[in-house]
């Protein structure tokens, strides 16, 4: 069973932000098989970033060529535990809409693979910023 049944997965995550923050609509971002992210994005070999869940890599938009950020998840032999920490993660982002916090546009959901295509932010990693600064 993918992330997205109908008591947890999307069905829940929609449920759950909708409650907080009003009609979230997130009918035409999250996509499931035969649609897949290299049908919207091309992804480069830049590493944007790196942290616990892997690398962000920068991508195209294949319409409109402007810049994304692509955080992906493998799910083969991913635990309930992880999925469901993925879930937390779409539900939160799914929830928020604020103009200092990196936007999620798409979420593509395949039978190994989770991708979040997020807004591309410019200026770095802000954990190394902090870390040099050592506060802001």
């Amino acid at each position: 069973m993918g992330i997205a049944s109908s008591t947890s997965g999307l069905n829940g995550v929609v449920q759950r932000a909708e409650s907080r923050a009003g009609k979230i609509n997130v009918t035409g971002r999250y996509h499931r098989l035969p649609k897949r992210r290299s049908d919207d994005y091309e992804c480069c070999q830049t590493v944007l970033g790196s942290g616990y869940n892997g690398q962000v890599f920068l991508a195209r938009n294949v319409h409109n060529k402007e810049k994304y950020a692509v955080k992906g998840f493998k799910l083969h032999g991913v635990g309930k535990e992880k999925k469901e920490e993925l879930e937390t993660e779409a539900e939160i982002f799914l929830g928020m809409d604020h103009p200092h916090v990196a936007r999620l546009v798409d979420v593509y959901e395949s039978e190994e693979t989770l991708d979040l295509v997020m807004e591309c932010m410019t200026g770095g990693e802000l954990f190394k910023r902090v870390s040099e600064k050592k506060k802001i």
